[in-house]
């Protein structure tokens, strides 16, 4: 099935399964949470963001599961990790066949081009392939907008904008400009502060 990815772990329901659930109040059938968990002991091990080990999970997951192939090509040494990663990410929500297109077509290339090469030709290829045409995917990527904040450690918070990129390159340019426009010579902030 298209996305579909194997559970994380497979454990038998016992009662101390059962007696932590209960204590934590989490659903052990519940994938959202275990996938979590295993992202944020991941990132512990790794000493890396939670991001860095959910992007290797979602690397790792697509080689292991949607492209075979590039595994095979990338565990003999044949490609690079970056071009592996670019073809996993094109691939994410294509149909199998048409993945299996993609890895025959780059895998013979990717062996002597360069990554950013790999990553145009794969990228060109997935929009050829993909069964919904970009203006609609975008379209539909522009009603999912958001606008989120969490709060951070000393006082200080993160905003983040999900957007069509020419609103956001249009709200970083004002800021940049706004920023560059600041001549007090008292302020000893530097432009990206």
């Amino acid at each position: 099935a298209q996305g579909a990815q194997d559970p994380l772990i497979e454990a038998p329901n016992d009662a101390l399964q059962d007696q932590s659930s209960q204590y934590y109040g989490i659903d052990p059938s519940e994938e959202t949470v275990i996938r979590s968990s295993f992202v944020a002991e991941t990132a512990i091990a790794l000493r890396s963001t939670e991001a860095n080990a959910r992007d290797r999970l979602f690397i790792a997951e697509g080689l292991r599961h949607l492209c075979p192939e590039t595994l095979e090509e990338l565990s003999r040494g044949e490609i690079t990790t970056r071009t592996a990663q670019e073809i996993v990410k094109q691939s994410q929500d294509l149909d199998p066949e048409d993945v299996q297109h993609m890895q025959q077509t780059l895998l013979p290339i990717a062996r002597t081009a360069t990554d950013s090469a790999v990553a145009h030709r794969a990228r060109k290829i997935h929009e050829r392939l993909h069964p919904r045409p970009i203006e609609e995917r975008h379209k539909k990527s522009a009603e999912d907008r958001k606008v989120s904040y969490w709060n951070e450690p000393n006082g200080m918070s993160v905003i983040q904008l999900y957007m069509p990129a020419e609103n956001t390159l249009s709200i970083i340019n004002t800021v940049n400009w706004h920023a560059a426009q600041h001549n007090d010579p008292d302020d000893e902030r530097t432009e990206q502060q």
